[in-house]
């Protein structure tokens, strides 16, 4: 049997630990923090407002709803492990497309700005790519 030390209890060190824990390994996960999960994370509404029970807006609902404090989807859903153990706990996935998909870097943005920044970065991209075989030189020659 192997034995093996996972550290970091964020999306991708709990999909190692249950990937190698599944193949018959033995597994430690270890997170420096006190809970599990990474950026993915909510918190009790209650946690967030000042009312107290009986106070202006508080209810026993309101008590233990939650919010979102951390990703809002599973990135790469398609191949990403956490699609499966979502799914095997009772989540229920939703596989509509994300909003972000119709607004990436629009930011709001007019058009020609939109292309001015892409031009830019591919200038930049190109430049720095170029300098990958060349000597070690600052970031700042390349801004």
């Amino acid at each position: 049997m192997i034995r093996t030390v996972v550290i970091g209890g964020g999306a991708a060190g709990i999909a190692a630990a249950r990937t190698l824990h599944d193949a018959g390994n033995d597994v430690l996960l270890v997170e420096a923090s006190d809970r599990l999960g990474g950026r993915a994370h909510s918190l009790p509404l209650a946690s967030l407002s000042p009312c107290e029970a009986g106070g202006p807006g508080w209810t026993p609902a309101f008590a233990r709803d939650h919010v979102d404090a951390g990703c809002g989807w599973l990135h790469s859903a398609e191949r990403n492990p956490w699609t499966k153990i979502a799914e095997k706990t009772g989540f229920t996935v939703d596989r509509s497309d994300a909003n972000w998909r119709t607004q990436w870097r629009d930011l709001g943005f007019p058009p020609e700005d939109q292309a001015a920044s892409a031009d830019a970065y591919q200038n930049w991209s190109t430049r720095a790519l170029t300098a990958v075989e060349g000597p070690d030189r600052p970031l700042s020659d390349f801004i």
